[in-house]
């Protein structure tokens, strides 16, 4: 049986029910989650998709930021 994601990542993270909300909320905005509703509960998903484009954007920017402290182009 799945439980809902918030329970369990405050059981995961040292935050408030407030605090997890909220992060929940903004990565649902930003479409990163996708709610699924199942009765009062709401399970989420990641959407896969768009998570690995913003890590390939996050390791492009890495590249960059290394290569500017090593002083190479």
């Amino acid at each position: 049986k799945h439980t809902p994601a918030k329970p369990r990542l405050r059981l995961l993270f040292p935050l408030s029910r407030t605090a997890v909300s909220h992060h929940v909320n903004t990565l649902e905005q930003a479409g990163m989650l996708v709610p699924t509703k199942r009765g009062r509960e709401v399970f989420y998903t990641l959407n896969l998709e768009l998570a690995f484009s913003a890590m390939a954007q996050f390791k492009d920017y890495a590249k960059q930021m290394l290569a500017e402290v090593n002083g190479t182009p």
